[in-house]
């Protein structure tokens, strides 16, 4: 199953991204938000002098495995394992409970891009399920990748690797949320100011919030 983003409740350990020292912490308070059931500790939303960093290095931005490169989003998966879409460095690195290094396993782990299969560009968001399959918003590419666990490349899932307003295109997809009930994906299609439904094996999303202009209208994104 995926765990949710952006959670806010008490009986979790939240971690956040903290893209200015290249770090993800427990309690600290920048760009990306989750939550793992994994202890009973209850939120705060200041600085904690007790935060450490569990990936990353403070003030240190680089390709190496133990290094990150302006992350973006992140998800814990049942075993308490991290993965974080490492942005600059055009990969999804895991990161396993007390490790002092990641593993790629989206990308190449050297931070290179190039348009095809085995490669992202600036992802900004990443899923996991229970079988260790990814999923990373290759918003670069405008398209969303599916890793199953273990593979070297990825096959498209969503968008067509050009950005657009048609329906089987995306345009700077940001953020990814997953319905279990139905298998479908969510995402978050930033520049077209939608919210759009990809159902299981569909080569067309379905604009479900927004997709009428920038605005504040109830039915603007």
């Amino acid at each position: 199953m995926f765990l949710p983003i952006l959670t806010a409740v008490c009986g979790v350990v939240v971690i956040i991204l903290t893209r200015a020292s290249k770090t993800t912490e427990n309690f600290s308070s920048t760009s990306s938000i989750t939550a793992t059931t994994s202890t009973t500790t209850a939120i705060s939303y200041r600085w904690n002098a007790t935060a450490k960093t569990i990936a990353g290095i403070v003030g240190s931005s680089g390709n190496g495995s133990s290094q990150l490169n302006n992350p973006y989003g992140l998800v814990v998966d049942s075993s308490g394992a991290v993965y974080v879409a490492d942005s600059a460095n055009n990969r999804v690195q895991k990161w396993i409970i007390g490790a002092s290094s990641g593993t790629t396993v989206a990308g190449q782990a050297d931070g290179t891009n190039s348009f095809g299969p085995s490669y992202l560009f600036n992802p900004t968001d990443v899923l996991v399920d229970s079988n260790g399959t990814v999923y990373a918003a290759d918003t670069g590419y405008q398209r969303i990748q599916r890793w199953t666990n273990g593979s070297s490349s990825g096959t498209t899932v969503a968008g067509t690797g050009t950005f657009g307003p048609a329906t089987d295109q995306l345009y700077n997809p940001y953020g990814l949320a997953w319905d279990p009930s139905s298998g479908a994906l969510y995402i978050a299609d930033e520049s077209n100011d939608r919210i759009v439904q990809y159902l299981p094996g569909a080569t067309n999303g379905t604009v479900v919030a927004g997709g009428n202009g920038r605005g504040i209208n109830v039915s603007s994104q």
